[in-house]
């Protein structure tokens, strides 16, 4: 299913069939949001006055591991041949022809 130098661990294959069902293999990709956050303060009140000293420290690392191949393929429907001849309609998965398909390889992107 995965082409040389690709797998389940990195890339992602869909096949979508209208009205019978969805078959998917490998990853979807990792988006992952993290936050840290410390607070803290002090007030000091020395006879009509307050004094305020306060610190935050917020920090977000977000991680990201999207797929570096993906490959899609959508039928519009299985065709049945209840009369012969059977005239296949092109988008049928019977067809051997998608209605939409798509893909896309990153690991030949350069990113500078």
């Amino acid at each position: 299913m995965f082409p040389s130098g690709f797998s389940a661990a990195n890339s992602n294959v869909e096949i979508y069939i209208v009205g019978a069902g969805e078959y998917e293999q490998g990853k979807q990709g990792t988006d992952e949001q993290r936050q840290v956050n410390l607070i803290d303060n002090l007030s000091v009140v020395k006879r009509s006055h307050e004094l305020k000293f306060g610190v935050d420290y917020r920090r977000l690392p977000p991680f990201s591991s999207p797929v570096i191949y993906a490959q899609f393929a959508e039928f519009a429907g299985v065709t049945t041949c209840i009369t012969q001849p059977c005239t296949k309609t092109p988008g049928d998965a019977l067809s051997d022809m998608a209605q939409a398909a798509w893909g896309f390889n990153l690991s030949t992107v350069c990113l500078l």
